[in-house]
């Protein structure tokens, strides 16, 4: 499994729109990573909403009880093992830096997964959200080329996904949407992830 690397990006936006579900989509995922396939934890970079800092960054909203909407701060460890698991803040900045190296990092004989987990739309070009800004999918595709690798795997969570990955596509690339470029991802209201 060392030759198995992953991303997770869970942006949300802002403090208002940016659920609760993200980060335990990120949860989950990591520790499915982790725990079920074996991937080296130091393989593993995760850029969640405001990264470290404290201030409140995520919208707590239960969908049956409302009284119980809250705000909170992103917990940093996604494993519950007492360490930071977090590699920083879901920035423009930042997923550059991690792609960058990456292309100077990955073999031919490594696979890449990604799980992107935000909101999307269109405006004229497909886009995820990351925190505070967009990362649009023409953008992203040129931050993917030139990575040398055996595949990458991405699972696209947002809102015109479908779109998003239309743009993003590659012969080395197995992509997975939520939805098509024209349609809405929704939450299963009853589970937490």
């Amino acid at each position: 499994a060392s030759n198995r690397y992953a991303v997770i990006i869970s942006g949300g936006i802002n403090l208002n729109k940016n659920n609760y579900r993200y980060w335990n989509n990120s949860s989950a995922i990591y520790n499915v990573f982790t725990k079920k396939y074996g991937f080296p934890k130091n393989n593993i970079k995760v850029l969640i909403s405001d990264g470290y800092d404290t201030n409140e960054d995520r919208l707590f909203e239960h969908p049956n009880f409302p009284a119980f909407t809250r705000y909170e701060s992103s917990p940093t460890d996604l494993d519950q093992d007492g360490i930071d698991d977090v590699t920083g803040a879901a920035t423009l900045s930042n997923v550059r830096n991690i792609f960058s190296n990456l292309k100077n990092t990955l073999t031919p004989n490594d696979e890449l997964f990604i799980f992107l987990t935000t909101h999307g739309d269109y405006d004229g070009r497909f886009f995820i959200t990351l925190w505070g800004e967009n990362l649009y999918a023409d953008d992203f595709k040129n931050m993917l080329n030139g990575i040398n690798c055996k595949n990458i795997q991405i699972v696209n969570t947002t809102c015109t996904s479908g779109g998003f990955n239309s743009i993003i596509k590659s012969s080395n690339r197995v992509l997975a949407a939520a939805c098509r470029g024209d349609e809405s991802s929704y939450p299963y209201s009853t589970f937490e992830f």
